[in-house]
């Protein structure tokens, strides 16, 4: 994100960056042959626990969409709080239902 970033606002990529950039590409493909020969020799096991492979991507799937909306609603509902109040809840969160050393 960072060199696309910084590419973007330099508004060109660098000789050197293409150079390094088109080399990658081109063998790219070779980065994918320990991943199918993976797939290849365990094909048996993965259509034998296909659907439990399923219901395990599904459930993890709307377990992490679920927390990205509570943590997006938490911070929304902190926005709105006056100013020092978000900031102060947010430091004690983690840390809640921890025994402390010191009272806060």
């Amino acid at each position: 994100m960072l060199l696309l970033t910084y590419l973007s606002v330099r508004g060109y990529v660098p000789q050197h960056i293409d150079l390094v950039g088109s080399s990658i590409l081109q063998h790219l493909g070779l980065l994918f042959i320990p991943a199918s020969v993976g797939v290849v020799l365990y094909l048996p096991v993965l259509k034998a626990n296909a659907w439990a492979i399923s219901a395990a991507l599904v459930v993890s799937g709307y377990s992490w969409g679920g927390s990205m909306a509570a943590s997006v609603a938490m911070l929304a509902a902190g926005s709105m709080l006056p100013p020092g109040v978000a900031a102060r809840q947010l430091a004690v969160a983690p840390f809640v239902g921890c025994a402390s050393p010191e009272p806060m």
